[in-house]
């Protein structure tokens, strides 16, 4: 799952407020790191990780600047996005056309932030 918006510049990080099923003791998803992954089109900007939690709030450092950015959610905690907030500055969904989607389903209780539905982040180029 990821979530789209664009940062106004001066938008140093976005707080995003989830909630996630935490794996057993037993499983072997509780020894994987939950991630949460931030996108600027296809330049992989950085990573949050975080223990699992069944309702938490992790902060994601944006570049300076702004933009359109995606936060790809780490799929194992299967996550709800409750609440997305900027530190900062501003966030809006994002443009419709290229470079932005004009299918933007608010969730209720995520303060009419976008939130959609998406396969997995972007592969990186190999080094």
């Amino acid at each position: 799952m990821r979530i789209e918006f664009t940062a106004a510049p001066g938008t140093r990080a976005v707080e995003l407020r989830y909630r996630a099923a935490v794996p057993d003791a037993d499983d072997p998803l509780r020894d994987l790191r939950h991630c949460f992954a931030l996108w600027s089109g296809a330049r992989f900007v950085g990573e949050t990780c975080v223990a699992p939690a069944a309702e938490a709030v992790v902060k994601l450092p944006l570049p300076p600047g702004g933009g359109v950015f995606n936060v790809y959610l780490p799929e194992g905690q299967a996550p709800v996005p409750l609440a997305l907030r900027a530190v900062g500055s501003a966030l809006s969904p994002p443009r419709p056309g290229p470079g932005g989607s004009s299918t933007a389903t608010p969730s209720p209780r995520a303060g009419g932030r976008p939130v959609r539905p998406a396969p997995g982040p972007p592969r990186r180029a190999a080094s």
